[in-house]
C-alpha cells in the first residue's frame, strides 16, 4: 500500500514537472527567437506639386532657348482656359513676346488679337490689375501695327490703346512693378509718340517718355534704342550712337532673352545710319 501510494505521487509529481518544463526556456532560447514583425510603415507623402507660377518664371529668363518657348506654350494653353487672374496675364505677355519677334504681319496680327482677348478676360476678373492692363494694351498695339496705323486708328483703337497705358503710368509713378517691366509705360508711350504718323507725331514727348525710363531703369536696352531712333529721327545721329554704344556694352541680366533680341536689332539698325 506504502508503494503504492509513492508511485502515485511520483505519477502525479511527474506528470506536473512534464507540464511545467515547456515554461522553463534554456538559456539563449529567447535570443534565438523569431523577431516580432516589423510594424507597417505609413505610405510615404506624395511630393508636392510644382507651382506653375514658379515654373513660368524660371522659363520666362530661358524663353528664346530651344524647347524651353515649345513648354512655355503648352502651359499657356492650361493657364488660357483657368479664371486664375495671375495665369492668364502671364499668357497676355507671352502673346505679345511672340508678336514682337513675329516675322510677318499675320503672325503679329493673330497673336496681337488673341493676346487681348485673353487680356479681356483677365481684366473681367481684376479690372484695375496693372500687369493685364498693360499687357493688353501692348497687344493691341502689335495689333495695331499688323493692320497699319492709319487703319488702327480710324477703327478707334488708340484710346484702347493709349489710356490703359496712361492708368498704368499713374498708378506706378515710381517705377516699382516689376509685372509691366518697370517702366513698360514710358517705353510703350516713347513709342506711341514716335510711331505715329503726323501730325500726332511728337518726338519731344517721344524722348521725354524714353528718358524718364531710362533714368528709372537704365539697364533697359530697349529704351536706349527706341531713344537712338528717336533721336535719329528728330535729326541727332550722333546722340542716336551714344544710345547705340550702351545697348552693344550692355548687361544682358536683367532680361537675358530681350535683351539679346534688342542687342540683334540694335546692329542691325546700325549698319543703317
Amino acid at each position: 500500500m506504502r508503494d503504492d501510494r509513492w508511485g502515485m505521487r511520483w505519477a502525479i509529481g511527474g506528470v506536473a514537472f512534464l507540464a511545467l518544463a515547456p515554461l522553463v526556456l534554456p538559456a539563449g532560447a529567447l535570443a534565438q527567437a523569431a523577431p516580432p514583425a516589423p510594424a507597417a510603415k505609413a505610405p510615404a507623402a506624395s511630393a508636392p506639386a510644382a507651382d506653375p507660377i514658379a515654373r513660368w518664371s524660371e522659363l520666362w529668363r530661358r524663353r528664346d532657348e530651344p524647347g524651353v518657348l515649345a513648354e512655355l506654350k503648352a502651359m499657356a494653353k492650361t493657364f488660357e482656359a483657368t479664371q486664375d487672374y495671375e495665369k492668364l496675364w502671364r499668357v497676355v505677355h507671352l502673346d505679345f513676346w511672340l508678336a514682337d519677334g513675329a516675322k510677318d504681319d499675320d503672325a503679329k496680327e493673330a497673336l496681337g488679337k488673341h493676346g487681348w482677348d485673353v487680356g479681356k478676360k483677365a481684366l473681367a476678373i481684376k479690372p484695375k490689375g496693372l500687369a493685364a492692363l498693360y499687357w493688353t494694351s501692348v497687344c493691341i498695339g502689335k495689333y495695331s501695327q499688323a493692320v497699319g496705323i492709319l487703319n488702327a486708328l480710324m477703327k478707334g483703337l488708340e484710346g484702347k490703346f493709349r489710356d490703359p497705358l496712361l492708368e498704368v503710368k499713374q498708378a506706378d509713378p515710381r517705377h516699382l512693378d516689376r509685372d509691366v517691366d518697370y517702366v513698360g509705360p514710358e517705353l510703350t508711350l516713347g513709342r506711341y509718340w514716335y510711331s505715329l504718323p503726323w501730325p500726332k507725331r511728337s518726338l519731344g514727348k517721344s524722348k521725354a517718355e524714353l528718358e524718364e525710363a531710362i533714368q528709372a531703369r537704365p539697364e533697359n536696352l530697349r529704351a536706349h534704342f527706341y531713344l537712338a531712333q528717336t533721336l535719329s529721327k528728330d535729326g541727332d545721329d550722333a546722340g542716336a550712337k551714344a544710345q547705340l554704344k550702351i545697348v552693344a556694352s550692355g548687361s544682358a541680366e536683367y532680361d537675358p532673352p530681350e535683351a539679346r533680341r534688342i542687342k540683334r536689332r540694335a546692329a542691325a539698325w546700325a549698319a543703317t545710319l
